[in-house]
This record gives structure tokens, sequence and C-alpha cells, in this order.
């Protein structure tokens, strides 16, 4: 057995549960979430030549969330199961049509998408100062370990999370609720 594969080994035996832990808090049910984590230590020996060795979990961490990203992202553009019917052929006039109720639901998930498509476009927009704290926090991240990740202070960290936030008020034509409204 080489270094290498000893060095996998000890990795995953003592980052498994971790690793699958971070991919749960992601939203994922445990079994995709373990599947996920196979694919992040499938990842992490892929990369181990260029890896120095330092800081284990960062490392892990940092796989386990692209592979956590690119997951989610997926989910998105996955080709729906539907049938195709032309406009002007005889099944045309067969389709169902939508209850009141049914109606309402279809165009709240329409809106819904509209404006998480508008927030993303807006969010890749911003400056990368801004980007990188707001993407972090909407991951999760606690203030303290997003200032520790840029390498920034606490308060730099809030300022930028803040103005961004009013960055992208301004982009999507929203405006606080109340003076002096607070983030």
């Amino acid at each position: 057995m080489t270094k290498k594969d000893e060095l996998f080994q000890s990795l995953y035996r003592r980052y498994l549960p971790g690793v699958v832990s971070y991919l749960v808090k992601f939203g994922f049910d445990r079994d995709k979430a373990r599947d996920l984590a196979q694919d992040t230590f499938v990842r992490v020996y892929e990369h181990m030549d260029s890896w120095r060795g330092e800081a284990e979990w960062a490392f892990l961490r940092t796989t386990a969330q692209h592979v956590a990203l690119n997951e989610i992202r997926s989910r998105g553009t996955r080709k729906r199961k539907g049938a195709e019917v032309a406009i002007d052929g005889p099944k045309a006039l067969e389709l169902p049509s939508l209850d009141r109720e049914a109606g309402a639901r279809l165009i709240e998930e329409q809106e819904q998408v509209r404006q998480a498509t508008a927030l993303g476009k807006a969010i890749r927009e911003l400056p990368p100062r801004l980007r990188g704290p707001l993407e972090l926090r909407l991951l999760g991240h606690s203030y303290k370990s997003i200032a520790a990740t840029l390498r920034l202070s606490l308060d730099t960290v809030k300022t930028r999370i803040h103005e961004a936030k009013g960055k992208l008020r301004e982009m999507l034509g929203h405006t606080p609720e109340e003076p002096g409204h607070e983030d």
C-alpha cells in the first residue's frame, strides 16, 4: 500500500462521519449525504497529489461543499419528465385543465423561481469582496468562521455582508419595510 493510500484511508476513517453530517446541513437526507460523501472522498483521492497535507478538515469541507453545490445545481437542470404535445395536434384539446387552486400554486411557484433566479443573478453581479462573505453566510457559516476563512476582521465581515444585502435590495428594487431596518 502506498503512502497516499494510507493517508487516504486515515482521512476516510476519521472524517467520513463529519463529512456526512456536514452534507446533511445542506438539506440532504442521510442516504443522499452518504452518497455525496463518497463522491467527496473520490475527489479527495483524485486530488491528493496537489494537496499539501495541511488543514485536513478544511480541505475535506471545501471539497464536500463543491460536491453539494454541484448536486444542488444539477437538480435545477435535470430534464423534467412530461409528454410532448404539438399545439396544433389532435391531443392539444385533451390537455387537463387546472383547477383554481392548482393554477394559483403554479403561478406562485413560477414567481418563486423567477425571484430565486433574479436573486442568483444579482448575487453573481456583486463585487467579489461582497459576494464571498455573503455566499459563505448563505451556506450557513458563522460570521466568525467567515472571518477566519477570508482572513478578515469580524467587523469587516459584518459590514460587507450588510453592504451586500443593501446592494441586492437596490438591484432587485426592494427597500427595507421600516426605517432603521437591521439585517
